[in-house]
């Protein structure tokens, strides 16, 4: 019984994979193209690709044959949640994997998976109202279509962020212009890791003091260029960002510095090893990049930033994700409280 897995099509954005019948391979395939054609990333054809793999493996079981995709029920789906509970997947992952599978069934089979209907929202299949978490904070009513075949809840957990003697720590050991205008970014605008990889040097508008950012979805927003970063951009560009030869044309704003790569555009993993290095420096262990950009939310949220705008600037869609922000971390509410209980003793006194 072949094992199912993934390969990547050499000089493709594809992805097969293997051990599956012809036809179920094939409409994955097309499953794959469809998603490409709504201009999804390849990350994300990526990351379907490897949750169906998961999802297949356990579908298949011992079989020695590969049951039907159309039989899938809902009663699989839910021994699929018992089956990744019990390998101790996150919920928010468990979750992705059965969003992945419902879009690929009903884009084989033009319907929903059988017997899912009853966990759509709505009586009737409609929209479900989302009512308002505060309207003083700018948070209106949402409406969703539909919903997934079954989900599980995600716990809440609050935002981790670096304390500001981490965070001079971990600047303390880059000694790059580029280094530090990159961490620069992540904690003081906000950026993912992918937006700075993505980084052209025209996205820099210098006159009008703003980055245009290519986020997720393809979506551009424009974010603030504080003077700091602006020079150490430039400091960057005018001392230490390479020319490699063949190359003169590269318009990535940040390239490899040394090693072999010298002169190529920054990628995902050199951007990961330069983080894995520095935190071994530093000592602070937990540092990440998109820990810098929770920093950054919560330091935008805490110094009085409207939750509108970290939404913008953040680029979220919906602002739920924002709000995230403005519950603080315990820390902060006792810093608060104590701040508070000062002013009231001021007015009525010590001892209240």
């Amino acid at each position: 019984m072949p094992l199912i897995h993934v390969t990547v099509i050499s000089k493709s954005p594809f992805y097969n994979i293997h051990g599956l019948p012809k036809r179920l391979t094939e409409n994955i395939h097309s499953f794959f193209e469809f998603t490409l054609a709504r201009e999804y990333s390849k990350r994300t054809v990526r990351a379907y690709a490897f949750d169906l793999v998961v999802f297949f493996r356990f579908y298949q079981g011992k079989k020695k044959t590969f049951p039907s995709f159309k039989d899938v029920s809902i009663q699989s789906i839910i021994d699929f949640i018992y089956h990744e509970k019990s390998r101790n997947a996150a919920p928010r992952s468990i979750n992705h994997r059965l969003n992945t599978v419902e879009l690929l069934y009903r884009f084989c089979f033009k319907c929903v998976i059988p017997g899912s209907e009853k966990y759509k929202a709505g009586a009737s299949g409609g929209s479900k109202r989302f009512l308002t978490m505060d309207s003083n904070l700018g948070i209106y009513p949402i409406y969703a279509k539909g919903g997934r075949t079954l989900k599980l809840k995600i716990p809440h957990q609050l935002i981790q962020t670096l304390e500001p003697d981490e965070v001079k720590s971990f600047l303390s050991t880059l000694k790059t212009q580029r280094d530090r205008a990159i961490v620069t970014l992540m904690l003081v605008c906000g950026l993912r890791s992918v937006e700075i990889v993505n980084l052209k040097l025209e996205d820099i508008n210098i006159l009008n003091k703003s980055i245009r950012i290519n986020g997720k979805g393809n979506k551009q927003r424009f974010v603030p260029l504080p003077d700091n970063i602006n020079k150490l951009i430039d400091a960057y560009i005018e001392t230490e960002r390479p020319v490699r030869r063949g190359f003169e044309k590269e318009r990535s704003l940040f390239l490899t510095l040394k090693g072999p790569n010298r002169g190529l555009p920054m990628c995902l993993e050199g951007l990961r090893a330069l983080f894995r290095y520095k935190r071994a420096i530093s000592g602070v262990h937990h540092a990440n990049p998109h820990r810098f950009r929770h920093t950054c939310g919560r330091n935008m949220a805490k110094a009085g930033m409207s939750l509108s705008s970290i939404q913008k600037l953040f680029g979220h869609n919906d602002p739920r994700t924002t709000i995230h922000y403005i519950n603080l971390v315990m820390k902060d509410v006792f810093e608060d409280h104590e701040a508070a209980y000062q002013k009231l003793e001021g007015i009525y006194g010590k001892g209240t």
